[in-house]
C-alpha cells in the first residue's frame, strides 16, 4: 500500500502545473494534435502513483500517451482495471543526455516498490543493485523480488541474494538461444525496459537507453512474459498460446501508441522489417549486427532496400562488430551494396560506423531505431534488449522489444543518437 504522506501530497499538487508544460504532440491518423500535459491528465488514483515513482526531475521530462484499451477483452487485461486512466505515462532515458547516471537512475526507480520487483537481466555483476534489492527486503517484510539472469551471474551478487529468503533468483535456459532479455518491473505499474543490463559497466560506462513506463496493463504483460520465462515445462504450452493472444489482442488496437514485442512469443525480426519499410530515415544505434539466415527475414537486406528506396540510412556500431565473423560479414556485405550501386551512379545513402570506448570493456551498448517514415512523416522508436545479432534474426532468443509511436519520444532518442559522437566516453569512431 502507498504511504498516506503520497495521498497528501497528491491533494497539495493537484491542479498545480507540476509537470513540464511542453505539448505533447502525438499523431492519430496523419493529424497532429496538442494533448495537455498536467496531473489532472491522469487518473486520481494514477496520480497517486505517479507521484510516489518520480521525483520533480523525472516529471520534467514525462510525457503522456494516448491509448485506447476499451475494447480489450483479455480477462487477465481487465483485471488491471486501467481502463480508468485514458493515458500511458513513459519517460526516455539516456547515458548521453540523462542525469544522474543509468544505474542510479534504474535504483531509484526499483527502490521505490512497495511489493514487487522483477529483474530480468541477461547479465547480473552490479553488486550495488544486489545490496540495494537485500537492503530494501530487510526494511520491508511485504516486499518480494524476482530475479532471473541468462549468461551468467558474479558470486558477490549470489550472496546478497542469500541474504533474504524474499529474494527468488534463478537462471533461465531456454531449449536454444538464450535469454537475453532486460527488463525491471516495479509493483503493479512501473516497467523498465532498453538495453541496459543490470552490470556495472551498464550502469556506469556503457552508452545505453531505457524507457520508464507508469501503465498497469503494460506491466502485467510483462509480468506474464516473466512467468512465461519462468514456468514449468509442462505449462509453456499453455502460457505461450496465452500470452500470443494478450499481445495480438494489445497490440492490435487501432491507433495504439506502443507496440509490444516479446520473442519467441513474437516474430522480432519480422516486426522490426515491418515497421522501417517505407522510411525516410532510420537512425540505429546497436551493438551487434549480422545477416539473417532468411532473406525474407533479414532486416539489413531490407535496410539496404529502403536505402535503395531513397531512405537515409545512419547506423552506429559497437567497434567489437568487428571481431565477429558474422558481424564483420554484414558489415562488408552493405560495403559491397554501396560500392556496386556508386558504380551505376545510384549511390546509396548508408552511412555507418565503429565506435571504440576508451574504458576496457565498455561498449555502446544501445539496441535502438529511429525512424522517420516516409509518407505521413511519423516518428517512431524502437527500443529494448534485442541486437540485431544471428539469435535474433533467427528469433530464437528470449528478448523484449517496445515500439512507440510519438514525436517527443522520438526526438529525445535522436537528440541521444545525434550526441553519440560528442561522448567523453568515446576514444575513436571509423567510418565506412
Amino acid at each position: 500500500m502507498l504511504k498516506l504522506s503520497f495521498i497528501a501530497f497528491l491533494f497539495t499538487l493537484k491542479g498545480l502545473n507540476v509537470l513540464s508544460a511542453d505539448p505533447l504532440h502525438e499523431i492519430e491518423e496523419g493529424e497532429i494534435r496538442p494533448l495537455e500535459f498536467s496531473l489532472d491528465n491522469l487518473a486520481e488514483e494514477v496520480q497517486v502513483h505517479v507521484l510516489s515513482f518520480l521525483n520533480n526531475e523525472d516529471l520534467g521530462n514525462a510525457r503522456l500517451l494516448s491509448k485506447k484499451y476499451d475494447t480489450l477483452i483479455t480477462q487477465e487485461i481487465l483485471k488491471c482495471q486501467s481502463f480508468k486512466d485514458p493515458k500511458i505515462l513513459i519517460i526516455p532515458f539516456s547515458s548521453e543526455i540523462s542525469f544522474p547516471s543509468i544505474g542510479d537512475k534504474i535504483i531509484s526507480f526499483l527502490s521505490r516498490a512497495q511489493s514487487r520487483i522483477v529483474v530480468a537481466s541477461d547479465r547480473i555483476t552490479s553488486l550495488p543493485l544486489a545490496q540495494r534489492l537485500a537492503s530494501l527486503c530487510q526494511n520491508n517484510p511485504d516486499l518480494r523480488v524476482h530475479v532471473i539472469w541468462g549468461e551468467n551471474v558474479i558470486g558477490s551478487v549470489l550472496e546478497e541474494f542469500k541474504k533474504s529468503p524474499q529474494i527468488e533468483f534463478r537462471q533461465v535456459i531456454p531449449s536454444e538461444g538464450r535469454m537475453h532479455n532486460k527488463f525491471y518491473l516495479i509493483d503493479d505499474m512501473g516497467t523498465i525496459t532498453g538495453s541496459p543490463n543490470a552490470t556495472y559497466k551498464a550502469f556506469n560506462s556503457n552508452i545505453e537507453s531505457f524507457v520508464f513506463i507508469l501503465d498497469p496493463t503494460i506491466n502485467r504483460i510483462f509480468l506474464h512474459y516473466y512467468e512465461y520465462l519462468t514456468c514449468a515445462s509442462s505449462e509453456q504450452n499453455s502460457r505461450y498460446l496465452s500470452l500470443r493472444q494478450e499481445l495480438s489482442e494489445f497490440n492490435g488496437r487501432r491507433n495504439n501508441p506502443i507496440n509490444l514485442w516479446f520473442a519467441p512469443i513474437i516474430h522480432i525480426p519480422n516486426s522490426i522489417i515491418n515497421t522501417i519499410k517505407r522510411s525516410e530515415q532510420i537512425d540505429i544505434s546497436m551493438f551487434l549486427i549480422s545477416r539473417g539466415i532468411n532473406p525474407g527475414s533479414d532486416i539489413i537486406r531490407t535496410l539496404v532496400e529502403e536505402a535503395r528506396q531513397g531512405a537515409t540510412i545512419n547506423m552506429r556500431l559497437d567497434s567489437e562488430n568487428l571481431k565477429y565473423p558474422l558481424a564483420k560479414k554484414a558489415v562488408l556485405d552493405i560495403q559491397e551494396q554501396k560500392e556496386y550501386f556508386a558504380a551505376r551512379r545510384k549511390p546509396l545513402s548508408f552511412n555507418f560506423s565503429a565506435v571504440e570506448l576508451k574504458e576496457n570493456e565498455a561498449y555502446l551498448h544501445d539496441k535502438l531505431l529511429v525512424i522517420l517514415k516516409r509518407h505521413n512523416q511519423e516518428k517512431w522508436v524502437i527500443i529494448g534488449s534485442a541486437g540485431l545479432s544471428t539469435n535474433v534474426q533467427k528469433n530464437i532468443n528470449c528478448e523484449n522489444m517496445v515500439l512507440i509511436k510519438n514525436i517527443y519520444i522520438y526526438d529525445f532518442f535522436k537528440k541521444h543518437f545525434d550526441a553519440i559522437p560528442r561522448s567523453q566516453k568515446i576514444k575513436q569512431i571509423t567510418q565506412f
